[in-house]
């Protein structure tokens, strides 16, 4: 999937509703530029901050670094909202209203997280330690029959 930085802010306080209403216009209708096993999206449109590679990074591994972005997945709008670390804050998939209900959810959503970074003297917040004792999704098993099948048939492409 493509990162498309046309609507990029240097600052949260440029993005309106009005603005935001002209991302999620372009985003719906940009067309699909990736297809997975679970579903397909349009170009990730960045707002704010930046999606930073694996070669550029300093730990050798691709981050988002303070994201504000919309995209269309599944013909549904889905804002993504991250800390300077790349946790997710808000991953909100919106579905099933009008365009102005859709872009008051979105932006209302964007708002409330606004706010609570800008009490923040740090826009990090604390992650949540991994366990053990964890239940996998029957999807987990759905994607390992279907790579076997596909190895078996060679059909993965790298």
């Amino acid at each position: 999937m493509s990162k498309n930085y046309c609507f990029r802010k240097d600052n949260l306080d440029e993005i309106t509703k009005e603005y935001m209403g002209g991302v999620l216009t372009a985003a719906m209708n940009c067309g699909i530029s990736s297809v997975a096993p679970l579903g397909f999206s349009g170009d990730d449109f960045y707002m704010y901050g930046k999606f930073i590679n694996k070669d550029e990074s300093e730990s050798g591994s691709w981050k988002r670094e303070s994201v504000v972005s919309l995209r269309n997945y599944c013909n549904s709008p889905q804002l993504l909202i991250t800390d300077k670390d790349g946790m997710f804050l808000v991953y909100s998939t919106y579905d099933g209203l009008p365009f102005n209900d859709l872009l008051d959810m979105i932006y209302d959503d964007f708002i409330r997280v606004k706010k609570l970074i800008n009490k923040k003297a740090s826009a990090t917040f604390k992650k949540q330690d991994k366990t053990d004792d964890v239940e996998f999704s029957w999807a987990f098993d759905m994607l390992t029959d279907y790579a076997k099948l596909a190895t078996k048939n060679n059909t993965i492409y790298s």
